[in-house]
């Protein structure tokens, strides 16, 4: 289309625009549009009353060519005749008359309708690329199918139109679409792949967390940044997870993620590496230092023995001792008894002191009251009586130790040893009480003497440890009780 000119004309205030040149005769009377104008049509009326007033300024020569873009509804003169209604005048009679109706050759709308044929093929056969309803051999059936159309529409005289460029571009486009699914299959095995090392990736990351995992807490202190790293990692492995999926679920932008999975893989396995070489590093010197913990420890456990056998040593030495003392304190317990039994002898002959008076008798039922009498007078108060006779001696206090009886049990035998331990124990009775408890034994290093409560009964427990340097007493070893125990009322 020519290049379109733009004037402004003016004829008594009526302003018109969008004159072309190349369509109108509108050279001959330069200060007014006189040929077709692209305005809005109810401006036309106003127009054309201007043009009857001045007859002179009506265009010269018929029209140079007809616009179908500008005039969709018919020629200048039927649409202006239209718009006016004057269908009686000269005026509008002559236009018309001179216009002949403009009919379009066969062979364009030939074309046309062949364009949009295969504009509409070219779409559904790339819809159904698209959901892969067809391959790639379908561009030689659509070619056959061309040929026998273009043969058929020549053999019927109609006029013969190239398809051999529409042919070629739609071989090209079938190529390229192939080519297109070729990539998209390699693309997809590579997701595939790349799926597996992700999964091998985790799989080793757990196995190094786990291996993290297992050594003691001061290496977890000195890894701990280490350990950050790794989770980091971890998260960024996930989201590689994540984005392969996403990108199975989406092969209109596989390329893209597939570029930018293999760019993080590798920044990713790279920075693993380095870990993993810096982990080993790590783990030999922390090694190295468990061992020279360990020699440390076994020095300190060589000095531990050394002490304990001069404890041992101290320990022979004491229990020596205690012997020693245990039978002093015997030999003592044995005269306190003797002289206990000579006082008890002593204390039991002898006369104990007047009981106290007895509790008065229970007062009678009241009796029915009788009659009042009268008052009589005072008597003379008589004299005091004589004193009774002594009562009957009461029975024996809780002082009387002549009834205290000495008596010993012994507990269960157990195998003679370090860790030997022998327990016997004894109950205090709810009418007694026990006087000079203590505990022996026959072969144990440590005897001890306990007390508590039970249900308001007191009990007595001895327990023996260890095993005495003096080993010959016995082969076994047993824990004695020794015990006086006394009447609470005698």
């Amino acid at each position: 289309m020519a290049t379109r000119g733009i004037d402004m004309y003016s004829v008594d205030d009526l302003s018109f625009s969008h004159i072309n040149p190349a369509y109108e005769n509108s050279d001959d009377v330069p200060q007014m549009p006189l040929g077709h104008l692209y305005e809005d049509p109810t401006k036309l009326s106003e127009y054309y009353a201007r043009i009857q007033r001045y007859p002179t300024s009506t265009p010269r020569g018929p029209r140079k060519k007809t616009s179908e873009i500008y005039e969709p509804t018919g020629p200048l003169g039927l649409r202006t005749a239209r718009i006016l209604g004057n269908t009686g005048s000269d005026t509008t009679t002559e236009t018309s008359s001179s216009i002949t109706p403009h009919t379009e050759p066969c062979l364009n709308r030939l074309v046309l309708f062949l364009i949009l044929v295969v504009s509409i093929t070219a779409l559904v056969l790339v819809v159904l690329l698209i959901f892969g309803k067809i391959g790639a051999s379908c561009g030689s059936c659509s070619q056959k199918e061309l040929q026998k159309s273009s043969g058929s529409a020549s053999q019927e005289g109609m006029p013969s139109v190239s398809l051999e460029p529409l042919q070629r571009d739609m071989a090209r486009m079938n190529n390229s679409i192939f080519s297109l699914q070729q990539q998209l299959a390699a693309k997809e095995s590579n997701i595939s792949l790349l799926t597996r090392e992700l999964a091998s990736l985790r799989k080793e990351l757990h196995t190094t967390r786990q291996f993290i995992n297992s050594t003691n807490s001061k290496t977890l202190e000195e890894h701990q940044k280490t350990r950050a790293d790794l989770a980091r990692l971890w998260a960024h492995s996930q989201e590689l997870w994540n984005q392969a999926n996403e990108t199975v679920s989406s092969i209109s932008t596989v390329k893209e993620k597939i570029t930018q999975l293999d760019e993080k893989l590798s920044e990713y396995t790279n920075r693993t590496m380095e870990r993993i070489d810096q982990i080993k590093a790590d783990m030999t010197a922390g090694h190295s230092q468990i061992g020279q913990n360990l020699i440390d420890i076994r020095s300190e456990l060589n000095q531990t023995m050394e002490h304990s056998h001069v404890v041992s040593v101290q320990l022979n030495r004491t229990a020596n001792i205690l012997e020693t003392a245990d039978e002093s304190l015997s030999s003592l317990l044995l005269k306190v008894n003797a002289s206990l039994s000579q006082k008890l002898d002593y204390v039991s002959k002898m006369e104990g002191p007047m009981g106290p008076r007895g509790y008065n008798g229970s007062i009678g039922p009241q009796g029915l009251a009788g009659a009042e009498g009268h008052n009589g007078t005072q008597g003379i108060q008589g004299p005091m009586g004589v004193n009774g006779s002594a009562g009957v001696p009461g029975p024996p206090g809780a002082g009387n130790l002549a009834l205290c009886q000495y008596s010993m049990d012994e507990g269960t035998k157990v195998t003679s040893g370090a860790s030997a331990h022998a327990v016997v124990s004894r109950v205090e009775g709810s009418n007694e009480r026990f006087m000079g408890v203590y505990c022996s034994t026959d072969r144990a290093a440590l005897v001890r003497l306990e007390t508590t409560l039970n249900n308001g009964l007191r009990v007595f427990v001895c327990q023996c440890y260890g095993d005495s340097t003096y080993s010959s007493l016995s082969s076994t070893t047993k824990c004695f009780i020794h015990y006086w125990h006394c009447p609470r009322t005698s």
